[in-house]
């Protein structure tokens, strides 16, 4: 269960271990009230967990990558790594040629 001692820092991160900065960290009750904070260019925020009581979980999302929830039930963690998106890209495959109909 998350601890409401003070400020904790939580850094984003993307799959080459470098910062994400501008990802927006949403930390949210059951209420659907929420606090939002950035990122910096670091990719670290910085939330008051005594302002926080209710909590329920942080959603950290950026455009371009997958969105990613955390369970307050647990520790609060020091990091979290966004994965970038598929952007949809599909792979067409060319007709073969030997197969074609005459």
């Amino acid at each position: 269960m998350m601890s409401c001692e003070g400020p904790s820092s939580l850094m984003v991160i993307d799959e080459s271990n470098k910062p994400v900065s501008s990802a927006a960290v949403v930390v949210q009750s059951m209420s659907m009230q929420g606090v939002t904070r950035m990122t910096g260019e670091n990719g670290k925020v910085l939330v008051d967990k005594k302002k926080l009581i209710g909590a329920k979980w942080v959603m950290v999302s950026k455009d371009g990558y997958e969105n990613q929830v955390i369970d307050l039930n647990e520790p609060w963690p020091e990091k979290v790594m966004l994965r970038q998106k598929n952007n949809g890209a599909q792979l067409s495959v060319a007709p073969d040629a030997n197969n074609r109909r005459r």
